[in-house]
């Protein structure tokens, strides 16, 4: 039972706020605390990833972690590992690993990316003792439109995602995490899940408001944990767009438990700059 908190896209909670969201989520039992991050850590070894734009310290990660543990709340991280690099990839340093100018998405087939990927989760997996770690690749949407569209003459579009995933899990499971990974790619290309290893969680999220939602059945009967993913609706508003938010929630929720779902991750997201105040999207959690 958590929320995942969008850091990456606008605004960037101080520790007094993000001690703030934390002591809510522990008042209504919630157990799990998702940090959405692209590039807000401050690495080590690439000092430019997040610079000027509040990048997280390490100090700051480590007081967070451990305020969470005092309230009984788990700190799983949400790092892209795939997609959704729109800033870390317009650094001059870090461009020719995109998929070509301009890409949101890795470039795939570029062996180059795999050494560098693993430096970054080695950072991550010391910050965040968790044993789950949640590996993004959602949205991946230029994967096979530039530097490796010539691999699809011998591979398929799913093909490409399923190794992809599989690198970024086998990197993972040696540093002695557990996966979990976003389930749209993976719904518009349902092939993928006869090659995923069986023990990954799928993030399984729709925001929009509906009665059922089939998925549910669809990991379940293909024997895939998986949690489902409402949203409190704070994207492209000043103001949460509760119409939405509540029956997507509710009945969401609702598909998941009665198709076995482990658990319920509601989100948040600063798409074109989170303009919402954080407070105001206390209810949706709450609600959840």
């Amino acid at each position: 039972r958590g929320i995942s908190d969008d850091i990456s896209r606008g605004q960037v909670s101080k520790l007094e706020n993000f001690k703030k969201i934390i002591s809510f989520l522990a008042r209504y039992k919630m157990n799990t605390y998702l940090p959405y991050i692209e590039d807000m850590i401050e690495f080590s070894k690439y000092p430019s990833i997040g610079k000027g734009r509040g990048a997280l310290t390490k100090s700051e990660i480590k007081e967070l972690v451990e305020f969470a543990e005092l309230n009984f709340i788990e700190v799983i991280p949400v790092f892209q590992t795939l997609g959704h690099y729109e800033n870390l990839l317009s650094l001059p340093e870090f461009i020719h690993y995109a998929e070509y100018p301009g890409a949101a998405s890795l470039c795939v087939t570029d062996e180059k990316i795999y050494p560098f990927l693993e430096d970054l989760l080695k950072e991550v997996f010391e910050l965040f003792p968790s044993k789950f770690f949640h590996m993004g690749a959602d949205e991946s949407y230029d994967v096979g439109l530039g530097r490796s569209k010539s691999a699809l003459k011998n591979s398929s579009i799913a093909e490409l995602h399923a190794n992809h995933y599989k690198r970024i899990y086998d990197i993972c499971k040696s540093n002695g995490k557990e996966v979990l990974m976003y389930g749209d790619i993976i719904l518009d290309l349902p092939e993928i899940l006869n090659m995923l290893p069986k023990d990954i969680t799928i993030v399984d999220w729709h925001y929009r408001a509906d009665y059922h939602y089939s998925s549910t059945d669809k990991f379940k009967n293909h024997g895939f944990k998986y949690v489902v993913s409402p949203s409190v609706w704070n994207f492209v508003t000043t103001f949460p767009t509760l119409v939405n938010s509540t029956p997507n929630i509710y009945n969401i929720i609702k598909s998941g438990l009665r198709n076995n779902s482990v658990g319920m991750v509601n989100s948040n997201w600063g798409d074109y700059g989170a303009e919402t105040i954080k407070e105001l999207i206390y209810y949706g959690y709450a609600y959840s």
